[in-house]
C-alpha cells in the first residue's frame, strides 16, 4: 500500500479534528518542548521521512517547506 498517502491523510484528519491551522502543526510543536532526546530523534525521523517520501519532487520540496515554516529548523538547534 501507499503508506505515505495513509500517513498524510491521518496527518490531515488530525490537523481537523485538532482545529489546527496548518498540517503538522502540533507534530512541530510537540517536539519543542519534548526534553526526551530519542522521541526527539524518532519525531525527526518521522518528519524527515514524510518529506522524502514523495516520489514528485515539487511535493518533496513542498512537504520540506512546509515544516521548515512551522520552525522545526530550530529545533534541531
Amino acid at each position: 500500500g501507499n503508506y505515505y498517502q495513509m500517513v498524510v491523510e491521518a496527518m490531515d484528519a488530525d490537523k481537523y479534528q485538532k482545529r489546527e491551522q496548518v498540517k503538522f502543526q502540533h507534530l512541530v510543536q510537540a517536539l519543542q518542548h519534548e526534553d526526551n532526546p530519542t522521541v526527539q530523534a524518532r519525531a525527526l525521523q518521522l518528519i524527515n521521512s514524510i518529506i522524502i517520501a514523495p516520489s514528485d519532487l515539487d511535493q518533496r520540496v513542498s512537504m520540506r517547506q512546509a515544516f521548515l515554516r512551522l520552525g522545526v529548523r530550530d529545533v534541531m538547534n
